[in-house]
């Protein structure tokens, strides 16, 4: 676990949920490859009761069903919070994700905000001109999601 679940209870939700995964935020800080949340098209969002302040986060692959499901599936997706009007990008997890059973770090400036989520998706591009909408782009799936809230140490 991490500093802030000791002290903020807080709702994972993931949007059209993989069934064979628990999909719960228990499973995604449980240091287990084997457990996690899964989102076939959508994503894995973590609301607290009050805005929290993060400065970074570690993720992992899900390894869990490999027969049924793509442990890569997750890479270049985008770790966001939402400022009350849209979502911001704060990290981006690396394209070799999931390939091994290893950990990244994602470290960004303190943030604070109530409402996080991780998803995979790209910008829309119009005429060679990025626009502020994005398309989801597939599944992703995590074993762990362990956010640093800025000063308290993880363990």
């Amino acid at each position: 676990y991490f500093g802030l679940t000791e002290y903020w209870g807080f709702v994972v939700r993931v949007d059209n949920p993989t069934s064979y995964v628990t999909n719960t935020m228990a499973a995604l800080v449980d240091y287990s490859f084997g457990t996690g949340a899964c989102s076939n098209a959508g994503a894995i969002r973590v609301e607290f009761p009050r805005p929290v302040t993060l400065c970074g986060a570690t993720v992992a692959a899900y390894h869990g069903h490999p027969n049924q499901w793509n442990p890569t599936n997750g890479a270049d997706g985008n770790i966001e919070w939402f400022d009350g009007s849209s979502w911001k990008r704060v990290g981006t997890i690396p394209s070799n994700f999931g390939r091994e059973r290893v950990t990244h770090r994602l470290d960004w400036p303190p943030t604070t905000a109530k409402e996080w989520r991780v998803l995979r998706c790209k910008p829309e591009v119009h005429a060679g001109w990025e626009v502020n909408v994005r398309v989801l782009e597939g599944p992703i799936g995590l074993s762990h999601l362990i956010f640093h809230h800025a000063g308290v140490e993880s363990r």
